[in-house]
């Protein structure tokens, strides 16, 4: 998943990404979750219309990712969550 991440990063719409996370469902069938820190002056539209192109992109990545789900948040939340706070 080092490749979605790094497609991720190089878009200027996000800060960071915070997580990237795959469920394999099959051994053609992925299911990927990345949570982002887009830039603070995006207005809803614009999050909306960058999620559903990264979508692309991700499937773009590996033909098995069949699902994805685009979550924005912060990274400290997403490390909170990990560990359990």
């Amino acid at each position: 998943m080092a490749e979605v991440r790094k497609v991720l990063e190089a878009d200027p719409r996000i800060d960071s990404v915070a997580e990237v996370l795959s469920m394999h469902l099959g051994p053609q069938e992925i299911l990927l979750g990345v949570t982002l820190d887009f830039q603070d002056h995006l207005t809803a539209a614009d999050i909306e219309a960058a999620s559903d192109h990264f979508a692309d992109l991700i499937q773009g990545v590996d033909k098995r990712i069949t699902r994805v789900f685009v979550r924005s948040g912060r990274a400290r939340e997403a490390y909170a969550r990990r560990a359990g706070g």
